[in-house]
Formats: C-alpha cells, structure tokens, sequence
C-alpha cells in the first residue's frame, strides 16, 4: 500500500497542485493536449526525461494489450505497478523543479505537467480493472483537464476504452539510456549508505568506470540529474576500467560438469579463477571463453566485478561495484563543501517549519 498505492495517489495530487499553480501563472485554463508527446519525440532539444516517459508509458501499453488479448490477466499487474514506481520515484522526482515553475518558463512547465497527465491518466486507466475506485477518484478530478469533446471525457474511468500504443512513440534506446542512469544513481546511493555519508552533504565528484563507451555516453547525456541526485558538484568519466575494476568468474559448476565431466578438474577450475579481466569481458559481450582447453558459453560461468584494493581501502574514495555500474566517490571534505552542506541544511530546516507553520510556499 505504502510504496505503491501511495505514491501513485501523491503523483497525482503533486499534478492537480502544479496545474492550479500554472493556471495562475499563464492566466490559462490547463487543458490535456493528446498530441503533444508527438512533437515532444520529434523535437531533439525537448526533455529526454519527457521522451524517457512517453516511451515507457507506450511500451507498457503495448504490453498490457497484448496480454490481455491473450487472456493472461495475471501478467499484467507487476509491469504496470513497476511502471507507476519509474514514474513517481524516477520523473516526478528528477522534475519536480520544472513541475512547479521555479526555474523554466509557462512553455515548458506546461510540456512536462501534459506529459505527467498523459501517462498518469494511461497508467490510471489500466489499473482501473484492478483498482476501480481509486483509478475512479483520481478519474473524476482529471477529467476538468480533458475538452468538453474528448472521446476521454466521460462519465467514469470504466466508460473509457483502454489506451492503444503507437510504435512511433517507442523507443527502447531511451529507455535503456534512462535505465543505466537509474544504475549509476542507485549503486551511489549505496556507496553513501554504506560509508554513512548523508545526502545532505555535497561531494566534490562523482567518477562513473565502465569500458563500453555508450553506457559513458549515457552517463553524459544525463549528468546533470547523477549530480543532482548524488549531491556531487562535478562528474567524471572512466573509460580504462582494467586500472580501477577487476572481473571475476566462477564456474557453475553443475553446468560446467553436465558439459564437460572429468574434463571439468581442479585445473579447469584454477584456470577460470585466473581469467583475466579482458577474457572475462569477452566472455559477456560475445557468450563464449577458452579456459584449459574447454570453450566455455553462456551460462557456464557467474561473472561479479570489484574494485581494486587500492581503491576499495581508500581513504580518498568511496566505492562500489556490481555487474550494472562502478562508482567511485570522492568523500575529502573540505571547508567549502561543509559550508554548502550548512546552508543547504538551514535551507531544508526552515521549509520544514514553513510546512508545519502551515505557510505556503508562494506566500
């Protein structure tokens, strides 16, 4: 209920809000443009995070359709609560900014507030088979958003006919670009929790390793909300993962048996253990690997990836390493950075008892 239900309900108050909000700014009625995220795709200098959305959003809805044209029901709740979760804990986080106005234009703000209707109303709309009162609440107060002639507007949520997909809308480029930023942030995350380094507290940098050059181009494109997330002033880019990041294989070892019998000795063993790191990537990226004499394919080995010692035991750096991201964080202190952290923490204390004062944010 909490992590899901929740949320979903809270994305969809933060959208009224911002709404009133933009209504007052522009002097405008809001009213839901269907065709918007058309020109949002095409235009290479709109939001990726907007793009991200629509896509993921059409994605689902294929999916959704198709399972329920074959009847298998039972498929379709984990991918939609999944998609419910990227979208309150993934976009409505990283715009909240955009969402309320503070540092962009009526334009723009009212893309990404359209962008958030058109998905949450989809999303609604295929959970109101499983949830039909609350997918209803929400319903009757979104539709003041939709024309007096949208084929949308009608008396409840269940008098709607389900969403259709175009495949122009998707893009799962852009989704796997936004995924491998969610890694880096998440894998961040972890590295300040396990070294108790409150997210209050800036750090300098960020360093991102990873030898396939389009995961650093990924990093690149979305920089700004890596920094932003893990409270580093300044990102950087490895791509010589052999100096920071060892890889390691084991054997499974019923596999490995079942394929090789008694070829499969103490000397196959040792030989996989001593792997190279080169070899282990060649392994991934290509399925297949010689070790002792055996050609070893796709589910024969587990691969994990570390850091070195050197900077696993660093008093400079902070890391951690899985199969999905390396990071590195610079934790050094310095008087600047403590000095930020202190303003940023009366900056919280204060809205924090303009909150509970009951005083608005615009007043």
């Amino acid at each position: 209920m909490r992590d899901i239900f929740l949320p979903w309900f809270n994305a969809y108050r933060f959208l009224i809000q911002n709404i009133t909000r933009w209504e007052a700014r522009s002097g405008k009625r809001f009213v839901f443009n269907p065709d918007l995220k058309y020109k949002l795709m095409n235009d290479p200098n709109s939001n990726f995070t907007d793009n991200w959305i629509i896509a993921a959003n059409q994605n689902l809805v294929k999916y959704v359709r198709h399972e329920m044209d074959s009847y298998k029901l039972y498929n379709v709740v984990r991918p939609t609560l999944d998609f419910i979760e990227d979208l309150t804990n993934w976009y409505v986080r990283l715009n909240r900014p955009r969402m309320k106005g503070d540092d962009n234009d009526c334009d723009d703000q009212y893309n990404t507030l359209n962008t958030l209707f058109d998905v949450l109303l989809n999303a609604t709309t295929l959970m109101s088979p499983i949830t039909p009162f609350l997918s209803e609440y929400i319903f009757q107060n979104m539709k003041n958003g939709l024309a007096e002639d949208s084929p949308l507007n009608q008396k409840s949520i269940h008098f709607t006919e389900m969403p259709n997909f175009d495949p122009k809308l998707i893009n799962t480029e852009i989704e796997e670009t936004i995924k491998q930023m969610q890694n880096a942030i998440e894998t961040g995350r972890l590295v300040r929790d396990q070294h108790k380094i409150s997210m209050k507290y800036p750090l300098s940098r960020v360093c991102l390793v990873d030898s396939n050059q389009k995961t650093l181009e990924s990093y690149k494109q979305l920089q700004k909300y890596i920094k932003e997330e893990l409270n580093c002033l300044d990102i950087e880019l490895i791509s010589n993962e052999d100096a920071y990041v060892n890889y390691k294989a084991e054997p499974e070892n019923r596999a490995m048996g079942q394929a090789f019998g008694k070829k499969f000795d103490k000397k196959a063993k040792a030989a996989i253990a001593e792997l190279p790191s080169e070899k282990v990537r060649q392994y991934l990226k290509e399925g297949a690997v010689e070790a002792n004499g055996l050609n070893i394919v796709t589910g024969m080995l587990t691969i994990s990836r570390s850091f070195k010692e050197e900077y696993a035991k660093s008093k400079q750096w902070a890391v951690a390493s899985n199969m999905k991201s390396s990071v590195m964080l610079d934790i050094v202190q310095t008087d600047e950075l403590k000095q930020i952290g202190i303003a940023r923490e009366v900056t919280n204390r204060i809205q924090r008892l303009r909150k509970t004062s009951g005083i608005s944010i615009d007043d």
